[in-house]
């Protein structure tokens, strides 16, 4: 058995120096481990990851596997997402965040980069921005872009994505007159709503305090004691 797994490394090995999926300086993945190749063995290759940490691994088990090589291409694709809010105009943003990308340090003209609406999300709409580089110089452009996005939205004052939430008390709605105009009952449920914290019984008579109270406004035309609650 342990001559069996040391031919069939010595065999990938073999095949790997004649076929050169990849060579010493290049970045790929390869046997489940990503990072700069080192060494390339009979038996093993020398792979060291992004935390500065030595692989030794199988030839059977890198040339069995799929091999990724990041350095094979001229060019490789930095994927990042830049989350918009609701109310920010998403044409004015893209211009933005390409006119401010393409001016990062490395980043390639052609192609140039890409930012357009990826999804939407109860946040808003979600960009996705793109840059090109080569891959020796992709972390560099990866937090350089996502440095950009965020002093760009600054600049322009965007305002922070949020949530936003619609909470309906449907057993409030019924207790409502039918003949109150929706303005009033609209007013009733808001004020309503903001005591909710409390616990139920107060909530209750204070729900139909409301209630009375804005009826009273509507049969006197006083709209402006609707607001005038204790």
């Amino acid at each position: 058995m342990a001559w069996s797994g040391l031919l069939s490394n010595f065999a990938a090995g073999a095949f790997i120096m004649v076929l050169r999926p990849f060579k010493v300086g290049d970045f790929i993945t390869a046997g489940g481990v990503t990072g700069t190749v080192k060494e390339v063995g009979l038996f093993v290759t020398a792979i060291t990851t992004l935390d500065n940490v030595l692989n030794l691994v199988g030839n059977n088990k890198i040339f069995s596997d799929t091999i990724q090589n990041f350095t094979s291409n001229p060019y490789r694709r930095v994927d990042l997402k830049a989350q918009l809010a609701h109310s920010v105009d998403h044409n004015e943003a893209i211009k933005l965040l390409k006119e401010r990308v393409g001016k990062i340090p490395n980043v390639k003209a052609d192609p140039a980069p890409d930012v357009e609406i990826l999804e939407f999300n109860f946040n808003g709409p979600t960009l996705a921005v793109r840059p090109y580089c080569h891959t020796d110089h992709y972390w560099q452009v990866y937090f350089d872009t996502n440095r950009v996005i965020r002093e760009t939205f600054g600049a322009a004052d965007y305002p922070v994505p949020e949530q936003h939430f619609v909470i309906r008390n449907q057993s409030l709605a019924r207790a409502f007159s039918p003949a109150l105009p929706y303005s009033l009952r609209a007013q009733a449920a808001r004020l309503a709503s903001a005591r909710s914290q409390q616990s139920f019984a107060p909530r209750k008579s204070r729900q139909f305090d409301v209630i009375r109270r804005l009826i009273v406004c509507k049969r006197e035309k006083r709209v402006e004691c609707t607001i005038e609650l204790c």
